[in-house]
């Protein structure tokens, strides 16, 4: 059996059920369109590539960090964007930093991708300073809908 005890079924009809109520609750409810986005793939990033194991208090506070500092990235990357030289000195400290972050093994470890993409992803966006509390606004809404659910 390639997925035995369907975990990896599990994690995907998760990420299928709660992305769309997300992405439906910051688009037509609190009406932020830039935010939808990040709310989409603040989601997808924390809910299928963060895998926190261990009792649910242990879970929940390892995504509502992960997610904390994944609104920290956002915002260095959004500052950083506004010149393409930042951008990329930002982007090499910030991989560097995360990638030796990852060897400590454990939730470090297993929230590295959860933070180095919402940072990637804000920096590519390109400088959106008007955007920028609609990007947290949606990412922040991500971290819960993420840790809810999980």
């Amino acid at each position: 059996m390639h997925d035995p005890g369907h975990l990896l079924f599990r994690k995907a009809l998760r990420v299928a059920i709660v992305l769309p109520l997300a992405y439906l609750f910051v688009m037509y409810v609190i009406k932020m369109p830039y935010g939808a986005a990040y709310t989409a793939f603040g989601t997808f990033v924390l809910l299928s590539f963060s895998d926190f194991g261990g009792p649910t208090a242990d879970r929940a506070r390892a995504y509502i960090l992960a997610g904390l500092v994944g609104l920290v990235a956002i915002a260095v990357g959004t500052l950083a964007a506004l010149n393409p030289y930042s951008a990329v000195i930002c982007t090499l400290i910030v991989g560097i930093g995360l990638t030796y972050a990852g060897v400590l093994r454990g939730y470090v470890s297993a929230a590295t991708m959860s933070i180095l993409l919402p940072f990637v992803i804000a920096v590519t966006a390109g400088p959106g300073l008007d955007q920028i509390v609609q990007r947290l606004a949606g990412f922040a809404v991500a971290i819960v809908f993420a840790t809810a659910s999980a």
